[in-house]
């Protein structure tokens, strides 16, 4: 027996009835079934879509993957023993925290079950998952509920950092390898990195639990360092180490303890192969990256003065911080919280970074530069002299068999939202990191971070580099898969790896650190078309694709400092007067400041096109116009890969963005949010079949390990035929991905006709999830017209009738009924009709280029009393602030809602950062708007029962009336100008 999903809309799901063995549950698009291969085969044979979801089967943590299958707590009995846990020890009746996992798809109506039945709902997990607070009373009735699969304690060992406990159990180092800029010789590209010892970082479920726990753990001998939101690091004696640990792991609202890592760190020609443009033009784009603010993360930045600074850099300066040593790491230095400012001091590696980014090349008359030649830069100088004490020294010794750094990466601080926010707020919406390390293909606290900071501030993209840890173990000639490094295992980060520059003239091989052939007498800088040996290869441990991309990170030439004295991977010749000012250096390091140099001209070819644009926009439309390239050393064997575990999604390529191509068209969409079942549809008109046709969706997903929410990507051709997201091989339409937040449709020869594009919510735990779509080809969708004629019951024209659309604009009827809206996007569209003493009515309507979509609407008007009252207070909405503002209006009159229609109209410059919330006087708590619409201005909308509100029919209509408008980020103010109720009772 298996679970699947059926693509059915509501009114269709009666076909499947006495088809398949059960039917569990329906949402709005699709059906969760039981369902047996035979029947499978035989709804196929008539046209029917069945999507199999083998991932209910597990659920995947950070450390540990739970079968499913088999119980863990049976219904109306004791528990069982499972291979997951290790133990068969109920953790008895107090309060605790459970793995609770649905039938599928999870409904908003379970959640508020399972809440009046005494559970609290944490953290989402994979699978259709949650972590739910409860006692052992409320376990046992949760667990008899019908849309409940399975329980599980969160068990204390789920609650360790993968190979923890086994790294401080053996006394040795972690496999994990990273780069090392700061050697000389190209070949010296790897280095252990360290991790401190008797740190460590936990993370709480809530503040209250931090709180709690504060005590017990000083109780077991913990020094509490650092205390940030809902997390803490500590220091603990090396004695009895593991099994103070373990006893951490106990206390209530522990959610994950993680080893505190010393990051490490991981730019003419390599501008021109990105380009994919002869050398000349690729020297005089269009795009500059004017009025881009590039946050740029790393060890320091040439003289630290924006008066003195590198020539490339002045005039552009925003502003420059030195972060300190972090408190993290006091007890095994002698200088704590020292800064020794921002300059770049040693290695040289920021100034160089910076330079690949935005070095606008004035120093070298324009010779060497970066993309974003007019970007602004925020610098935050992260690198600090260190002087670790003895005890330190001789530990790092022993376990990595080399010195620590004396200049270290000890300014980044635990909690990276912190770093971010610092850049945020002077308006960086382009972050830029080229260090990390940790565990190969791990999701640590520092990724998380990455994803909550993105999560909550959408239009901020930010930048890792994958890492420098390739490496051939098994020596075959070829790179092993899974080495990249978080951060850049998060999902809502764009993770960079390395290909090869083009200096065929330098003779450097990879040699020793790769001692077989055909890499080991493999130039670095040949061939273009290769990936370089030392960048990291994907996946993550949980099976997700990355990296997200490959830009060049061998022998990239770019700004040197002045405050530096070692000379990177070479200098230029003696002769060459740019000598001082520039050097060579390599890694993925340099791959990812490239790419955000690609990344601020793709956002400034956004804007220009009238667009607010998220970050998960701009990560589409890089990934989309990627070009894949063939690896002569390569360890895939399939060709057909959309993905692979060594280029991503392909070489970046910005030529679409610069240069016209006959024929070819991108269209760019930031879709609105979606719940549970919810889709949206475009349709496209593809003219020209020499040019293929691609889709491209990414949406930033709510942070935790593995996806949390599932939007998954259709493409219909003419013929009906289904194109899934990410399904590389026939059939394409074999199953849903589940596992990564970007998925993409290549169709290299399209037939010409219509093309429908669907975004499909098959699973959203913290919504609504709104997405972004990139689509391309010989592709026309255009701009349609909608109109038609509004009248009542009796067939008779209303004059007079408010008339909207979903893209924003809105007309009134004439006196004939009629209306008409121009310049309508093509696609899928709502328009809604009401008035007064009339329901409001909505239809859907398909709008394609150049034709007039038709859509006459019948409004059922009452003679009974219409309640309306306005409000027009003109408040501001306080700035970060989630208590916002909140408007009382009084309705004295009784009765019951049978139609109520929300009008909001507020000023506000990012909407995305707004929450619009409606509380009717029984207490009913619905979010007309959760955080979704990104840099786009103001809220001007209204909500009817047919849509949002229609939980509210049937209650009472007296009493006080409630609207709240919070806005949680901070920069962006606005005001709440005018809202009205106009409710039609029953």
């Amino acid at each position: 027996m298996k679970i699947a999903i059926i693509l059915l809309k509501t009114f269709e799901q009666e076909k499947v009835v006495g088809k398949v063995d059960k039917i569990l549950e329906n949402y709005d698009n699709f059906v969760l079934v039981e369902i047996t291969d035979n029947q499978i085969r035989s709804l196929e044979n008539e046209g029917i879509k069945v999507v199999v979801k083998n991932e209910i089967e597990n659920i995947q943590l950070s450390n540990k993957n739970i079968n499913t299958t088999k119980p863990r707590h049976v219904k109306k009995g004791a528990i069982q023993s499972h291979l997951a846990y290790e133990h068969t020890i109920d953790p008895g009746p107090d309060i605790h925290h459970y793995l609770v996992q649905f039938i599928g798809p999870i409904k908003e109506e379970w959640k508020e079950e399972i809440n009046k039945l005494g559970g609290i709902f944490s953290d989402p997990y994979p699978s259709y998952s949650y972590i739910v607070e409860m006692d052992e009373k409320s376990r046992e009735k949760i667990n008899e509920l019908s849309f409940v699969r399975w329980v599980g304690h969160y068990d204390y060992s789920f609650r360790f950092s993968p190979g923890l406990l086994e790294e401080i159990d053996k006394k040795v180092p972690t496999h994990a390898r990273i780069s090392s800029t700061h050697s000389l010789e190209p070949e010296q590209i790897l280095k252990p990195f360290g991790s401190i010892p008797s740190t460590f970082s936990v993370s709480f479920y809530s503040t209250e639990n931090l709180k709690d726990a504060l005590p017990k753990i000083k109780g077991l001998g913990g020094q509490i360092i650092g205390e940030y939101n809902n997390k803490i690091t500590i220091s603990i004696p090396e004695k009895d180490l593991v099994k103070n640990l373990k006893n951490i792991s106990k206390i209530h609202g522990v959610k994950l303890i993680d080893t505190v890592k010393i990051r490490q760190l991981h730019n003419n020609i390599a501008t021109r192969i990105m380009c994919n443009h002869d050398l000349d033009s690729a020297l005089n784009l269009s795009l500059t990256g004017k009025n881009e603010i590039i946050g740029v993360a790393d060890t320091g930045i040439d003289s630290g003065d924006a008066a003195t600074i590198h020539e490339d850099f002045k005039g552009r300066i925003i502003g420059i911080k030195s972060w300190p040593i972090s408190p993290e790491f006091n007890s095994n230095i002698l200088n704590p919280g020292d800064d020794d400012g921002p300059a770049d001091k040693w290695s040289g590696h920021g100034t160089h970074v910076t330079g690949s980014a935005l070095g606008n090349g004035q120093k070298s008359n324009g010779i060497f530069r970066g993309l974003a030649t007019e970007a602004s830069l925020f610098f935050q100088a992260m690198e600090q002299l260190t002087y670790w004490n003895f005890d330190f020294v001789k530990w790092y010794r022993r376990k990595y068999g080399t010195n620590p750094d004396t200049y270290a990466l000890t300014g980044i601080p635990t909690d990276l939202k912190v770093l971010f926010q610092e850049a945020y707020d002077v308006g960086v919406k382009i972050h830029t990191n080229s260090w990390g390390g940790g565990d190969f293909g791990a999701y640590d606290i520092q990724s998380e971070d990455v994803d909550r900071f993105v999560w909550d501030h959408k239009d901020m993209v930010i930048l890792f580099a994958a890492g420098n840890s390739g490496i051939d173990a098994n020596r075959d000639g070829r790179i092993d898969f899974m080495s990249i490094t978080p951060p850049a295992t998060a999902k809502n980060c764009i993770s960079v790896g390395a290909s090869e520059n083009m200096r065929d003239e330098l003779e450097y091989i990879y040699r020793n650190k790769f001692p077989v052939d055909p890499i080991a007498s493999d130039k670095l800088a040949d061939n273009p078309d290769d990936i370089a040996a030392f960048s990291s290869r994907g996946p993550c441990m949980d099976g997700r694709f990355k990296p997200d991309v490959v830009a060049p990170g061998t022998y990239i030439i770019s700004t040197r400092s002045s405050k530096s004295k070692l000379e990177g991977w070479d200098l230029l010749p003696k002769t060459d007067p740019n000598r001082d000012h520039y050097m060579y250096m390599g890694g993925t390091s340099m791959a990812t400041p490239l790419t955000a140099g690609a990344v601020a001209l793709i956002r400034q070819f956004l804007r220009q096109e009238g667009l607010s644009p998220s970050a998960s926009l701009i990560k589409a439309a890089l990934i989309h116009t990627t070009v894949r390239k063939p690896y002569r050393y390569s360890a895939v064997t399939s060709a057909s890969s959309l993905w692979d575990a060594e280029q991503g999604w392909g070489h970046v390529n910005i030529e679409p963005f610069i240069a016209d191509v006959n024929g070819f068209k991108m269209d760019f969409i930031d879709g609105e949010g979606l719940v549970t079942g919810e889709l949206k549809e475009y349709f496209f008109d593809v003219s020209n079949p020499s040019i293929p046709f691609r889709v491209t969706l990414a949406y930033t997903d709510y942070p935790g390990n593995s996806i949390i929410n599932n939007i998954n990507l259709i493409v219909t051709t003419p013929n009906g035929k289904d194109y899934y997201g990410n399904q590389a091989s026939p059939p394409y339409d074999s199953a849903f991905d589940s596992s990564n937040n970007v998925e993409t449709v290549y169709i290299s020869e399209p037939i010409p006709g219509q093309y429908k594009v669907t975004a499909l919510a098959s699973d959203v735990s913290v919504g609504p999830q709104d997405f972004s779509l990139v689509i391309s080809g010989g592709v026309v969708s255009g701009i349609g017209e909608i109109s038609g004629t509004i009248v009542d019951s009796s067939n008779t024209p209303v004059e007079g009738a408010k008339v909207s659309v979903d893209s924003g604009q809105n007309v009134l009827t004439d006196a004939d009924g009629r209306y008409k809206f121009t310049e309508v996007p093509g696609g899928e569209h709502s328009v809604t009709a009401f008035k007064s003493n009339c329901e409001c009515a909505c239809i859907k309507v398909n709008v394609l280029e150049n034709e007039v979509a038709l859509a006459n609407i019948e409004l059922n008007c009452l003679t009974g009393n219409v309640i309306e009252i306005e409000e027009t207070p003109a408040k501001k909405i306080p700035d970060k602030d989630p208590a916002g503002i909140t408007r009382t209006m009084t309705v004295d009159a009784t009765g019951h809602v049978k139609n109520i229609e929300v009008s909001v109209d507020t000023t506000h410059t990012y909407i995305g950062d707004l929450i619009v919330t409606l509380v009717s006087p029984q207490g009913t708590s619905i979010d007309l708007h959760h955080r979704v619409g990104g840099g786009q201005e103001n809220i001007i909308k209204t909500y009817s029962t047919t849509h949002e509100l229609g939980k509210l029919t049937g209650e009472s209509i007296k009493g006080k009336w409630r609207l709240k408008v919070a806005d949680l980020v901070g920069q962006d103010v606005g005001k709440l100008n005018r809202w009205s109720l106009r409710i039609i009772p029953a």
